[in-house]
């Protein structure tokens, strides 16, 4: 496979999976398109699917951290965008009953993820937004897939803390 084809493969995979995940983290669609663009043309510049082991997390890394700087910024505030059918399976209780979410609730999820620290909220995007497996997961942020099942068992309980909270409140 030649040098061209190995990034073209890569541009084909992944685009579209980091522009979808920079617009739940809030970005605008033109953000987010703007973003992937230039997280491929850094990639171009630096040779990196040639000279990385894992580029894709690499992509990740570089597209996350220009939304981030981009909020910062133009200081905004990133808010995710979630799905209610897809975090529901996390409000579930220890024997699968789960919790009907309607418009309130997602806005409430959404605000609890907000107050989590990103790693564990992109965690809880990735397992049960994006529905990636463990080692999905794992390659994505070039971890070890048991480092992530430990990361995203204390994930849930951080927001299961912090829903619980925020229903005592209101």
């Amino acid at each position: 496979m030649t040098e061209e084809d190995l990034l073209s493969m890569l541009y084909k995979d992944k685009y579209l999976f980091i522009q979808n995940y920079l617009m739940k983290l809030g970005s605008s669609l033109q953000d987010a398109e703007d973003i992937a663009q230039n997280t491929f043309t850094k990639a171009i510049v630096n040779n990196i699917h040639t000279t990385m082991e894992n580029p894709i997390s690499w992509l990740f890394r570089v597209a996350r951290n220009e939304y981030f700087t981009l909020c910062k910024k133009n200081n905004r505030e990133i808010t995710m965008y979630i799905e209610p059918d897809g975090i529901e399976q996390l409000l579930s209780t220890e024997n699968g009953e789960s919790i009907l979410l309607g418009k309130e609730s997602r806005v409430a999820i959404q605000h609890v993820l907000g107050e989590l620290t990103p790693a564990f909220s992109n965690l809880l995007l990735f397992k049960y937004e994006f529905e990636m497996s463990y080692e999905q997961i794992a390659s994505l942020l070039d971890m070890k897939v048991d480092t992530v099942k430990t990361s995203l068992y204390r994930a849930r309980i951080a927001f299961k803390k912090k829903w619980s909270e925020h229903d005592e409140k209101y």
